[in-house]
């Protein structure tokens, strides 16, 4: 699942992961040399939870935003749920 939604992201430029908790969204800013930072926020009730990555070319494929994508969710202390459209 997390794949699926590295690819949208990478495609489209923006995503929404439904949680056991609050929506997590995710971003990614391209710049014109080529590199991109992907930011994420979490926001709930008692807190929040937000990060950027910077990344260059060769970081942009869907192994590696699955995996930063898979970060952001153990920093905000949700799971994903199974039954989400991508």
């Amino acid at each position: 699942m997390l794949r699926a939604k590295a690819r949208v992201l990478l495609e489209h430029g923006t995503i929404v992961i439904e949680t056991n908790g609050h929506p997590l969204n995710a971003r990614i800013l391209r710049f014109r040399d080529g590199t991109a930072v992907l930011e994420y926020d979490y926001e709930r009730p008692h807190g929040s939870s937000h990060g950027k990555t910077r990344m260059d070319l060769a970081s942009l494929e869907t192994e590696t935003v699955a995996h930063y994508l898979e970060m952001a969710l153990l920093n905000a202390r949700v799971r994903p749920l199974a039954d989400q459209d991508v």
